[in-house]
């Protein structure tokens, strides 16, 4: 006798629906040693914003104000411009010797700039200010003595950093041709 071996048919059945999974996750990296870090510049508001003392911290915190901020100076030949920001450089508020009450060529006067700076320290000490970096910019470089003089007299506010920088180029780009002059000369008789 002959055995035959028979196979089950097959089943058509509709196929298993697929399941949609997310990506698996990244495996995390280690944290980087601290001896690979960049030290932040100088020339930065980094580390400003850690709070002088305690008590300053958890008033600072109740009352959502920076402890810290920047005061940009630029001081041109015709005025000076004060930016008040954060230490993320968000302004805060401004003052210039044209707000201070000066016009036109009075704005150019040291007594307007020492003015002018006063009411910038003023308003950020209004706005819960305790430290300072100040950033000096422009092309008034004999201006900046008694601009200095006149920052550590109405010293209000702790100056942490102080960095000053001028526009003059070093090189450059090439200057204009000289404007031709006309030279008076004596009438022959």
């Amino acid at each position: 006798m002959l055995r035959l071996a028979l196979r089950p048919a097959p089943r058509l059945l509709p196929p298993a629906p697929r399941l949609l999974l997310p990506p698996p996750a990244p495996p995390r990296l280690p944290p980087a040693p601290r001896l690979l870090l960049a030290r932040p510049l100088s020339s930065s508001a980094a580390g400003l914003d850690r709070p002088m003392q305690p008590a300053a911290a958890a008033a600072a915190k109740r009352s959502k104000r920076s402890v810290a901020g920047v005061l940009s100076i630029r001081n041109t030949w015709n005025n000076t411009l004060v930016t008040i920001t954060d230490t993320e450089y968000k302004v805060k508020g401004w003052t210039s010797c044209g707000t201070a009450g000066f016009k036109k060529s009075k704005r150019s006067s040291v007594f307007a700039m020492e003015k002018c700076l006063g009411d910038a320290f003023q308003k950020a000490r209004s706005l819960g200010m305790q430290k300072v970096m100040i950033n000096m910019t422009g092309p008034a470089v004999i201006l900046r003595k008694p601009l200095l003089r006149s920052l550590r007299e109405q010293s209000s506010l702790r100056i942490m950093k102080l960095r000053l920088a001028d526009s003059v180029p070093h090189g450059g780009c090439r200057p204009r041709k000289a404007r031709r002059r006309r030279y008076k000369t004596k009438a022959k008789r």
